[in-house]
């Protein structure tokens, strides 16, 4: 499976303190016999604030992952002092394999951590071919 485009950009258009960060968050992929698993990192997201999106893009199948992070701003009444931490979205895409079945992916979400299932088409298994009698 190939990782394609994988997004580096800011959004927006505005002022510096406005524009939102978009990151491409770390993942790890693995395979077995029965298909592939993505594992990405993307902190401070919820379950109500991911997208996952499988689309057709120039004669692959394409699965898009979107993720928003709130932004944090200093307590009511209060001064933000210090702001280190970054938020932002999460963006990444994945061209997925001519065998990965995207009707079946199955996405998990626990503690930061995304969990993409693509498993494998049942037809792409190996078949016989009977020979026709001329």
């Amino acid at each position: 499976m190939n990782a394609c485009n994988v997004n580096r950009e800011q959004a927006g258009g505005g002022a510096a303190a406005t524009e939102r960060a978009v990151f491409a968050p770390a993942y790890d992929l693995m395979r077995d016999a029965s298909g592939w698993t993505i594992v990405l990192d993307v902190p401070g997201a919820t379950r109500e604030t991911i997208d996952l999106e499988v689309t057709p893009e120039r004669g692959a199948t394409v699965l898009t992952i979107n993720a928003r992070v709130p932004s944090r701003g200093a307590p009511e009444g209060g001064a933000m002092l210090v702001q280190e931490y970054r938020v932002g979205d999460y963006r990444a895409a994945f061209r997925l394999p001519a065998d990965a079945d995207a009707e079946r992916i199955e996405a998990s979400y626990d503690a930061g951590v995304l969990s993409v299932r693509l498993p494998v088409s049942a037809k792409a298994g190996p078949r016989k071919i009977a020979l026709s009698r001329d």
